[in-house]
C-alpha cells in the first residue's frame, strides 16, 4: 500500500475524467481541497504544496499560455488558500480554472496514500500476475495464512475482500482433479464479518452487494468445491440471514444483548433454543459449541493464547487514579493517523 502510483496521460484519462466531474465540480471543487483536510491527508503545510505543483505545471509546455494569469493568483493560493483564490477568479477565466482542476487532480491521483495502491499497475499488468497474486494465498505449504486489510480504506474495504474471495473460489472451481482425487479444502476465517456480511443491504452499494454475492455463493454452494466460510462477529444480529443459515456449526461467547441472543436462537433446533438462556452466564475464555463437529451440545474452556492479544477491558478506574503504564502520545497517534500505519 506504500506504492505510489505512477500517471500517465491516456491510460488515466478517465480517472482524471472521473475525479474532475464528480469532485472537482465547479461546487464541490473549493469544498474537497479546503473542506476535507486534503492539506492535512496529503502530508503539506497549509496549500504550499498543491501550490508548488501548480507552480511547476504553470512553467511547463502544456499549461504555459496560463503562466500569466497563475502569477497574478499565485501569492492569494499561498497565503490565502486555493478556496479564496478561486472566489476572485473572473468569470472570462474559465480556461484557467478547468486547467486548474485537472493539475489539481493528477495532484491528488499521485499523491493520495490511501487509494493510490488500487491504481498502481506496475506488477499486476504482468502476465503471471494472478497466478503469483493467488500462489501467496492458497500455497497449501502454509497452514494458515493472514490477509492483513486493516489499512485499506475503510469506504472500498467490502470490496477489496470480495475481490479477494471471488478469486480464490473461482480457482478452486476451476480446479480439475481427477477420478481417484479430490480438491485441497481451505476455509476462510471471516473476522469482523458484520462489516461485509451485513443483514441491511438497503444502503449498499451495487458493488458491495456483488461482494456479499460470493459470500453468500460459498456458504450454499463452497462445500462441494472444498471451500468453507469460519464468520466471527461480536453482533450476530448483524449478519447476513441467508449465510448465517447455512453455518452447521455454533461457538458462541458471552451474549447479552436480546436481538443477538434471538439470532442465535434462530440457528438452533427446537429443543436447543434453551441453551441461549445460558449465553449471559459466561465467563471470560468459556463457550457453548453446537452442531456437526460435536455430539451433544457442550460448554468448552477455550485455552489462552501464547502471545494474548492487547484486547483485555482497561481498567478505567485504576488507570485514572495511578495512570500506571499508560501512554498518551498525540503526535505518534496524529502521525499513525495521516500514514494510516501504526
Amino acid at each position: 500500500m506504500e506504492d505510489v502510483m505512477s500517471v500517465t496521460d491516456e491510460e488515466f484519462e478517465p480517472i482524471f475524467s472521473d475525479v474532475v466531474n464528480r469532485y472537482l465540480s465547479k461546487t464541490n471543487f473549493p469544498k474537497f481541497i479546503v473542506g476535507t483536510g486534503l492539506s492535512v491527508g496529503l502530508g503539506i503545510s497549509g496549500m504550499s504544496g498543491l501550490a508548488d505543483e501548480l507552480e511547476n505545471m504553470y512553467n511547463s509546455e502544456e499549461y504555459i499560455t496560463y503562466l500569466p494569469t497563475w502569477k497574478q493568483y499565485e501569492g492569494i493560493v499561498k497565503d490565502k488558500g486555493l478556496e479564496y483564490a478561486l472566489l476572485n477568479i473572473k468569470p472570462e477565466e474559465e480556461g484557467f480554472v478547468e486547467s486548474i482542476r485537472e493539475i489539481t487532480a493528477k495532484f491528488i491521483l499521485d499523491s493520495d496514500y490511501k487509494a493510490s495502491f488500487i491504481f498502481n499497475e506496475e506488477s499486476t499488468s504482468e502476465s503471471g500476475y494472478l497466478n503469483t497474486f493467488v500462489s501467496e494465498i492458497m500455497d497449501n505449504s502454509d497452514k494458515i495464512k493472514v490477509i492483513d486489510l486493516s489499512e485499506v480504506p475503510s469506504d472500498i474495504l467490502s470490496i477489496v475482500i470480495g475481490i479477494v474471495t471471488r478469486l480464490v473460489y473461482d480457482v478452486q472451481f476451476w480446479m480439475t482433479p481427477q477420478t481417484d482425487e479430490t480438491r485441497h479444502p481451505l476455509a476462510f476465517i471471516c473476522d469482523e464479518a458484520h462489516l461485509y456480511m451485513p443483514r441491511d443491504t438497503s444502503k449498499m452499494k451495487a458493488v458491495e452487494n456483488k461482494s456479499l454475492e460470493i459470500f453468500e455463493k460459498i456458504a450454499k454452494e463452497g462445500r462441494k468445491y472444498g471451500v468453507s466460510l469460519v464468520i466471527v462477529s461480536q453482533r450476530p444480529a448483524e449478519l447476513n440471514t441467508t449465510i448465517i443459515s447455512q453455518c452447521n456449526n455454533i461457538i458462541s461467547l458471552k451474549i447479552t444483548n436480546d436481538r443477538d441472543k434471538s439470532a442465535v436462537s434462530t440457528m438452533l433446533t427446537d429443543s436447543l433454543i434453551g441453551l441461549v438462556d445460558v449465553l449471559p452466564n459466561l465467563d471470560v475464555g468459556e463457550c457453548i459449541v453446537i452442531g456437526d463437529s460435536i455430539k451433544l451440545p457442550t460448554k468448552i474452556i477455550l485455552d489462552k493464547p501464547k502471545e494474548e492479544p492487547k484486547s483485555s477491558t482497561i481498567d478505567f478506574w485504576d488507570r485514572w487514579y495511578d495512570g500506571k503504564d499508560t501512554v498518551f502520545d498525540i503526535d505518534s497517534a496524529i502521525n499513525n493517523l495521516i500514514q494510516q500505519s501504526r
